[in-house]
């Protein structure tokens, strides 16, 4: 079948236009015009990274631009166009003022606030006829912005100020559309300088946005919520629509199945469904199934199936949260990576300053639902507490691969997760002990000493072996900590690929001066005292190999019986 369109527009770009070109590729997302419009006065659509947000708030800034001209090809066909005349009526009727602030990533506070003078020297410079409408103290205010020369007060004030201008001009109140009104925080985080960020932000935003007679809707994207108790506390009169609590606009960022569906039967890869709804699926917005729209616009352009989200966007912030949180959420990592969900509370309310200070599990788990990479999923109330809790999960393959980057980054910033035919995993499937051996000294000369890195060695050291195997996924089932017999066996490899013996594999982490051969069989009897292979007996399985892999520093020993 011959696709309908003609090309896709470079995707993420966020111009709108370019989406209305002739034989242009675009998912009609005008309703959410008219839910801005029936919603509060300030609005916070939060989602993941790579979701729509930019294109989004372009579309919007093109359909209120009082100074925007010919607006009818743009528009024409599209949903919103059959509205009614109330909500036909706001296109080109406000001044729109449209920042983003996703590139606003600096190294120090001096820097962000270069960065914040200079973007509103760029915000301010077209609309210098326009402060004639104020009176002589503000204008000086704004020339001395556009100099680059204004004091720490006069930033507070240049957003709010613009606005009057604009209002008295035009006579209309303004529209103002802030895109990733976080990341600039967020990438403070990571660099360590969150707090006076925040200082600097807080302020000049609040003074536009808050209490301000010039202001007719303001809708600001970005990851996180802003909540009473946010670092952005003057702010919290906004309404949130999360991914936990998407409301009417659950369907307005990413992809329906319905809409990813289309899309396939129009550029003629309908046979690759499912595989595509195993990649890019996943997410669960107030019960409306979600595809990533940057990953699934990479494949129709591409044709490849690939982890695309995670090849673009920045995941550090995510690795140093995860790094940070210590043992215990490696041990829940594992059920992840195994496929499992694990029970948590959740809280769209979860704010920077909660990642700036002493993260609890649940905010840290509420963090990686709102960042999208995991999913949201069986709420229920909890007959302990009457809380709410809810099921989370990697969402699809593509997010299991950032998770196993994790990993790789943990276990060493040299080498990498071997691949399927390294030495090291061709020795495990073959249950040659001496090689596996030898190939996991040699890994382990390369990485830093699980005693310098974790408080629980044995625990990091199971997290550790768990992440050289995933490559083997799509042949082991990899079960950790699982109950059987008389206690739980550390790890249990199901083969899933006829021919694979299963494993039943006990892990030690000693002191240097231990003996290793002796803890090496004593693992191996442990297996036999405890039975760890009654689960697998259970299951018909009785071909099983039993493996110890004992570590001290960086030598290692493997036995096999």
């Amino acid at each position: 079948m011959k696709p309908k369109y003609t090309h896709i527009p470079q995707f993420g770009s966020g111009e709108f236009p370019d989406f209305r070109q002739p034989g242009a590729w675009y998912v009609d997302k005008s309703l959410l015009i008219r839910d801005v419009l029936l919603g509060s006065q300030c609005l916070l659509l939060p989602r993941p990274r790579r979701f729509g947000k930019t294109l989004n708030m372009n579309m919007l800034k093109c359909w209120f631009d009082i100074t925007r001209k010919n607006q009818d090809e743009l528009f024409a066909g599209l949903k919103i166009m059959q509205e009614e005349p109330k909500i036909l009526a706001t296109r080109g009727a406000h001044p729109v003022i449209f920042l983003s602030l996703k590139d606003w990533k600096c190294g120090d506070i001096d820097k962000l606030q270069q960065t914040l003078v200079g973007r509103m020297a760029q915000l301010l410079s077209p609309h210098r006829h326009d402060f004639v409408a104020l009176d002589s103290v503000q204008q000086m205010i704004l020339e001395r912005i556009l100099e680059q020369q204004g004091t720490d007060d006069d930033l507070k004030q240049s957003l709010a100020l613009l606005m009057e201008a604009l209002h008295l001009k035009h006579g209309k109140k303004v529209m103002i559309l802030i895109d990733e009104y976080d990341a600039p925080v967020l990438h403070a985080i990571s660099e360590g300088f969150a707090k006076p960020a925040i200082a600097l932000l807080g302020p000049w935003l609040s003074s536009a946005l808050k209490n301000n007679d010039h202001l007719e809707k303001a809708v600001l994207t970005g990851i996180l919520c802003l909540a009473q108790q946010s670092i952005f506390s003057d702010l919290n009169h906004f309404t949130c629509y999360s991914v936990i609590d998407a409301g009417d606009f659950a369907d307005k960022f990413g992809f329906t199945e319905e809409e990813t569906q289309q899309a396939l039967i129009e550029f003629g890869r309908q046979d690759q469904a499912e595989d595509v709804r195993g990649w890019y699926n996943g997410y669960n917005f107030n019960g409306i199934q979600i595809y990533n729209p940057w990953s699934l616009g990479e494949f129709l352009v591409r044709g490849n199936l690939a982890p695309h989200w995670l090849n673009t966007s920045s995941n550090q912030l995510i690795f140093t949260e995860l790094a940070r949180a210590g043992e215990p959420l490696l041990q829940e990592l594992e059920k992840l990576l195994q496929g499992e969900s694990i029970i948590t509370q959740l809280s769209d309310r979860a704010t920077l300053r909660d990642l700036v200070d002493d993260t609890p599990r649940d905010i840290l788990f509420s963090f990686f639902v709102l960042c999208g990479y995991l999913k949201a999923h069986d709420k229920f109330v909890d007959e302990g507490d009457l809380l709410e809790s809810w099921h989370v999960s990697i969402p699809n393959r593509e997010i299991e691969a950032v998770f196993a980057e994790f990993v790789r980054q943990v276990t060493s910033s040299r080498k990498g997760l071997p691949k399927l035919n390294s030495p090291l995993l061709q020795s495990f499937i073959a249950d040659d002990a001496p090689k596996f051996q030898r190939e996991l000294n040699d890994f382990l000369k390369g990485v830093a000493s699980y005693h310098d890195t974790a408080k629980t060695p044995e625990i990091f050291l199971h997290g550790l072996i768990l992440g050289l195997l995933l490559p083997l996924r799509s042949h082991y089932r990899l079960e950790s900590n699982i109950e059987s017999g008389e206690g739980r066996a550390d790890l249990i490899c199901r083969p899933k690929t006829p021919g694979f013996t299963a494993k039943l594999i006990e892990f030690k982490a000693v002191a240097k001066d231990a003996d290793l051969d002796a803890l090496a069989d004593a693992a191996i009897a442990q297996i036999d005292d405890n039975d760890y292979a009654a689960r697998l007996r259970e299951e018909g399985i009785h071909d099983f190999a039993k493996l110890s892999v004992v570590i001290s520093g960086k030598k290692c020993r493997v036995r096999k019986a």
